[in-house]
């Protein structure tokens, strides 16, 4: 036993003190980790790939730039020319061709703001009721127009002159032969074409005529008084409503007597709802 004290005792110090546990390299590292050491290859595979993306992308830009440049592809994306749809009876095609062609020439398609010029022909072109613009690459616009429909005609017995309007009371322009069918408003105001009715006209008559149209009753003409609204209904019958009264009620009773006559072989010439009662006169 005494020998083997001697040989450990002769055992070189160097040695003993690379012999380390493993206690003690998880200490080590942990240490190491704490003061904030970090592996260079680790670093370098970090900021390596933002490093490789800058690059890639100066690369792209550079490309683009040069392509653009060689090709002169910002003269393919000018815009050089207008399609317009849609327009003939109550927009001017030729007209909106040249304002949308003067707007747009020569500016880039890519940004090229549509809202803008659509905002510009509806203030323009009234006789539009909406108006749409689409891109055609790589250098074309389209200009898509929904028109204005008739709704009845205006007839001013001051000027002697009938007028189409539309269900907004803009009025389209003097009446053509193929929308005589529309039913007749009597109107007394002045009218200019291209401008909107002021008076409360329109709306009641766009009233009128859908409840008339829900009860089968065909209105052919429609006049304005101060207290009353006088309609002439089938071609025969005329019919008082007081401004006052519901519109829909009114229709409503108007078609229901008008079907109860038909079925009795009765001819009603007049209906007056004026009143509480309502008044009937047969032929």
């Amino acid at each position: 036993m005494r020998f083997l004290k001697l040989q450990n005792n002769n055992i070189p110090r160097k040695h003993l003190l690379s012999q380390t546990s493993g206690s003690d390299m998880l200490m080590r590292k942990i240490y190491t980790k704490k003061r904030g050491k970090k592996d260079p290859r680790f670093v370098v595979r970090k900021h390596g790939g933002w490093f490789v993306k800058f690059l890639l992308f100066i690369s792209f830009v550079s490309l683009a730039s040069f392509l653009i440049y060689r090709f002169d592809l910002i003269k393919h994306l000018r815009i050089s020319g207008v399609d317009v749809l849609g327009a003939g009876e109550f927009v001017n095609e030729s007209d909106i061709k040249v304002m949308a062609e003067s707007y747009s020439s020569e500016k880039i398609i890519v940004g090229f703001n549509c809202k803008e010029l659509e905002s510009l022909l509806k203030e323009n072109f009234l006789g539009a009721k909406d108006i749409a613009i689409e891109k055609i690459y790589p250098n074309k616009i389209k200009v898509l127009i929904e028109e204005r429909k008739p709704l009845a005609i205006l007839h001013n017995e001051k000027e002697g002159r009938r007028y189409l309007i539309d269900s907004e009371g803009y009025v389209l322009g003097e009446i053509v032969d193929r929308f005589f069918y529309l039913p007749r408003i009597l109107y007394e105001g002045k009218v200019e074409v291209g401008d909107f009715l002021e008076e409360n006209v329109v709306p009641v008559s766009v009233e009128i005529l859908r409840f008339a149209e829900g009860e089968e009753v065909r209105v052919s003409s429609m006049s304005f008084y101060p207290k009353y609204i006088r309609i002439y209904v089938n071609g025969f019958i005329d019919a008082y409503i007081g401004n006052e009264k519901d519109k829909e009620e009114s229709l409503k009773t108007i078609g229901a007597l008008v079907k109860k006559s038909a079925l009795e072989g009765q001819k009603i010439t007049k209906i007056d709802l004026r009143y509480d009662k309502v008044i009937v006169l047969y032929e």
